[in-house]
């Protein structure tokens, strides 16, 4: 047998149970990483979602022609966001329906509002649209446009 060198040391176990811990806190921070990816992923689909179908709407109300455009609609708060309180107005919302979007099977809907006024001999037309119904955690402010229509 050798004779062990006073320079040569090894790992204690107190060395070992450290290298554990930092290994332990690497994973524990990277786990809640992908978390939260994963939730800003889900977060992000919804916000892309609730625009198409903003964007969808305005479209065809610009479509339409200038005196086709009757003032009105869902209220307006003080900075001028539709408000997603109470009822939709009816004549001014949509709901707009995707079926398999989260998982297969599932359909998930969201509520399109718009309010139209006019402002100095124009029309202002503004849309709102969020993901509607059940406990959705992740609810965020609704995806809104504003456009002027001219006569």
């Amino acid at each position: 047998m050798r004779n062990r060198n006073e320079n040569q040391k090894g790992f204690s176990l107190i060395e070992m149970m450290i290298a554990s811990m930092v290994l332990m806190i690497g994973v524990i921070s990277v786990g809640s990483l992908i978390g939260y990816a994963i939730s800003s992923n889900f977060s992000s689909k919804n916000n892309t979602i609730a625009t198409a179908a903003a964007e969808r709407q305005m479209e065809q109300l610009r479509s339409l022609s200038f005196n086709s455009l009757v003032a009105g609609g869902n209220t307006l708060d003080g900075s001028g966001n539709i408000t997603f309180t109470g009822s939709a107005v009816s004549g001014y919302s949509a709901t707009v329906s995707l079926t398999d979007s989260d998982q297969i099977g599932k359909t998930v809907s969201y509520d399109v509002r718009w309010n139209i006024t006019s402002v100095n001999g124009l029309k202002k037309i503004t849309v709102a649209a969020r993901r509607s119904g059940g406990t959705f955690r992740l609810q965020q402010a609704p995806a809104q446009l504003i456009s002027i229509k001219v006569p």
